[in-house]
């Protein structure tokens, strides 16, 4: 970057970086952080995805850490 440019910018700012591909419509993203995790309603869905057969409980547990099931 131009040292000129980042003079300009002074000595503070804030910088905010928004990962929406983290959110692909499982409900849940790897980041255990992340306020999806307390989201009632997609627990519930997939707690009943379970009971429906849908998922195994070991499948359900990878989808509510983020990671990818085969």
């Amino acid at each position: 970057m131009d040292d000129e440019f980042l003079e300009e910018l002074g000595d503070e700012y804030e910088v905010d970086i928004v990962y929406p591909q983290f959110h692909d419509g499982n409900g849940f993203c790897y980041d255990m952080t992340c306020p999806c995790h307390e989201d009632q309603g997609s627990i519930e869905q997939l707690g009943q995805a379970v009971q429906n057969g849908e998922v195994t409980v070991d499948e359900a547990n990878n989808i509510y850490h983020g990671r990818t099931i085969r």
